[in-house]
Formats: C-alpha cells, sequence, structure tokens
C-alpha cells in the first residue's frame, strides 16, 4: 500500500525543519510542532488516498514524480515555465497549477522557489561563489533580488546563511 510520502511537499517540510533546528531562534519549538502536524496532516491524506481513488482536481502521482524529477534537474539558468511543465504531464496549464495546489498544498511557484532555495543552500554551504555569480546561477536578474527571496524563503541572508553553515562545519 503506498501512502503518497513521496510528495515533494514532505521534502520541504523536511527541509525547512531541518533549517529550523540548526538555525533556530528561540521558537524552534513552536516551529517544529507546527511542521510536525503538517507532517501529520499529510501522512494521513495519503492514508486517506490509498484506500481510494485519487480525489478530483489533484495531478497523478507519475505527474507529481515528473514535476519533481524535472525541478530537481533544472538548472535554474533559465526557468521552466508552467506550459513546458504542463506539456510533459499531459494537461492544460491551468489544470496543472490547480491540481499541483491541490496535490501539494503549495502553489508551482512556490514548489519551484523552494527547490532554488535549497540548491542555494547547497551552493552557499558548498563554496565560496560571490554572490553575483549566485543569483545568476539560480535565475535571479540581481544580487539584490536573490537576497529578497532567499530572506524570504530561508529567513536569513545568503551571507548570513553562508556565515552561520561555515560556523557548523
Amino acid at each position: 500500500m503506498s501512502l503518497g510520502l513521496r510528495s515533494p511537499l514532505f521534502g520541504l517540510i523536511f527541509d525547512r525543519l531541518a533549517h529550523e533546528v540548526y538555525f533556530s531562534r528561540n521558537k524552534a519549538h513552536d516551529v517544529t510542532e507546527a511542521f510536525v502536524g503538517a507532517l501529520a496532516i499529510g501522512v494521513a491524506r495519503g492514508i486517506e488516498r490509498s484506500l481510494g481513488e485519487r480525489p478530483r482536481g489533484q495531478l497523478a502521482a507519475w505527474q507529481l514524480h515528473l514535476i519533481n524529477s524535472l525541478v530537481a534537474s533544472d538548472s535554474f539558468e533559465r526557468r521552466l515555465t508552467v506550459e513546458q511543465l504542463a506539456v510533459r504531464c499531459a494537461v492544460s496549464p491551468r489544470h496543472l497549477m490547480r491540481g499541483f495546489k491541490a496535490s501539494t498544498g503549495l502553489t508551482l511557484h512556490q514548489y519551484i522557489n523552494e527547490a532554488r532555495m535549497r540548491k542555494a543552500m547547497d551552493a552557499l554551504k558548498a563554496g565560496e561563489l560571490p554572490l553575483k555569480s549566485l543569483a545568476g546561477d539560480f535565475g535571479f536578474c540581481s544580487p539584490s533580488a536573490f537576497t529578497a527571496a532567499f530572506r524570504q524563503t530561508v529567513g536569513c541572508t545568503p551571507s548570513e546563511f553562508r556565515s552561520k553553515a561555515r560556523l557548523l562545519s
């Protein structure tokens, strides 16, 4: 029996939880509790899905897996478009966006942005590339746009993240 635990949402939950544990700001317990709750809801929905048919409006497991694979392999130098993903999933762009949100609880844009930030965090941990170079590598038009998106998603600037990652190494 498949519980649907391969949902891209679970990867995001675990990544965010790990980030909060490593870089907590006195409220890690509250954040951890919220993520555990989200995980429990996701598991319950997976069990519910495995007992019956896929609820109407959601994407099929193969479509979610395909999107996950395409986003994971994307270099982000040129952005994947909704139209490109829709063609690969054999649905309309509108259905893809609605189905992805219904299936994961995230918009497609949120999911792709989270994936970009995970890769950016790995790059920041791994090397000394300047932020200007990283911004271009991840498809941002400027270092300030990269910094703003990184701060919104991760909770600190790329420079702060790099410094904290060095301290933990």
